[in-house]
């Protein structure tokens, strides 16, 4: 039976990627009181950013001085929801680099050794940024402490101690991060996921699914309140999120979720119709992709690893066929490449979710300039 939870599914918020930033600048709570429209309230100042046609006015007002910077990122949950979808930040990618003997089988994974009964021992995952990423947090970079330091991960969150030993990445999306919690020894007998923010240092440790409930392979999705159809009406918070699991029984494909305003995972759905899943490698898709600056000895070589949609970025990965192996983001709108790491082993990475700054992070952000 489903109990409401209708306070924030977050723990240990305040202390991400985004705080060491307003403190070093004087944060968005202190700022003068003097000129920039000081006659006006913050409320009056932000029902009128509200009426503004989109973003990037909102972004203009805020650097008009640190007072209107402050009310942009308080009212940042509202300004959100009022305007027009906002532009995301690409940050990086999170990857581990391991060979798995459970669990998540991704769109972005290869296929995968069979399965055994331990669990070996691997790094944290690993957080890639970006140039826009770099400048923004300060990770110039590969960084397997990166993600431990957004979510203060040796403190409590309300769950014990949260462990990112062995965690890997399965999910990502509007800035939030899917990760599976398992432990030295994990032998399957239970899945314990959480979501996360690292860029606010939001952490909500999911119901651990044990015994029978526990899918032994899974392809996972992660849904938030920006997801959420126009025809409905808008979630009260920019915590909400869900989170999809599809699996498949002996004799069925079945999925559930769990969803952040009722705190619990759904019952068990049975697929009702078309045949069971079979092959779960016809989920990884590969995809061709042109650039004069990369040389390439066949289209196989270029493996599709993520899409950003919200700023329109393509990770992929270069092979041992290229000469010029390694991570790349390709910005759709202006064909642009960069190279975010150089390693003839990236396209064997797994776990390999890229990671974007969601649209109310990104408006706080810009008091921290």
């Amino acid at each position: 039976m489903s109990v409401g939870c209708h306070q924030s599914p977050y723990c240990g918020g305040g202390r991400g990627w985004l705080s060491p930033r307003c403190r070093t600048s004087g944060g968005y709570q202190e700022y003068d009181t003097g000129g920039g429209g000081a006659s006006l309230t913050d409320d009056v100042l932000a029902a009128i950013f509200t009426r503004l046609p989109n973003a990037a006015d909102v972004v203009r007002c805020a650097a008009t001085c640190r007072r209107w910077a402050s009310v942009v990122a308080k009212e940042a949950d509202a300004l959100s929801r009022a305007l027009p979808p906002l532009p995301g930040l690409a940050l990086g990618l999170f990857n581990q680099d391991r060979q798995d003997t459970a669990g998540a089988a991704t769109t972005n994974t290869r296929k995968r050794k069979r399965r055994s009964t331990g669990l070996e021992c691997s790094a944290p995952p690993c957080f890639v940024p970006t140039a826009s990423g770099a400048r923004l947090l300060g990770f110039n970079l590969p960084s397997t402490t990166a993600l431990r330091s957004g979510l203060q991960a040796g403190g409590q969150h309300g769950h014990g101690v949260l462990d990112l030993s062995h965690s890997r990445p399965i999910a990502s999306r509007n800035g939030r991060l899917v990760l599976e919690l398992q432990s030295e020894g994990h032998v399957d007998r239970s899945l314990r996921l959480c979501v996360c923010n690292p860029m606010m240092g939001d952490v909500a440790v999911l119901p651990t699914l044990l015994g029978n409930d526990r899918p032994k392979i899974y392809a996972c999705t992660l849904l938030t309140g920006a997801d959420l159809d126009l025809d409905r009406p808008r979630h009260t918070s920019s915590d909400f999120f869900r989170v999809l699991i599809i699996y498949n029984r002996d004799r069925f494909t079945a999925f559930r979720s769990y969803s952040s305003d009722t705190c619990s995972w759904s019952m068990e759905t049975k697929k009702t119709s078309g045949p069971k899943l079979t092959n779960w490698d016809e989920w990884v898709r590969e995809c061709s992709v042109t650039s004069t600056r990369l040389k390439v000895k066949s289209a196989a070589d270029i493996n599709l690893r993520w899409f950003c949609e919200n700023s329109g970025i393509l990770l992929f990965t270069l092979g041992r066929g290229s000469s010029n192996p390694g991570t790349f983001a390709m910005s759709l709108a202006t064909k642009e490449v960069e190279k975010l790491h150089d390693s003839v082993d990236c396209s064997s990475w797994r776990n390999f979710v890229g990671y974007e700054m969601d649209g109310v992070t990104y408006l706080k952000s810009i008091a921290c300039h």
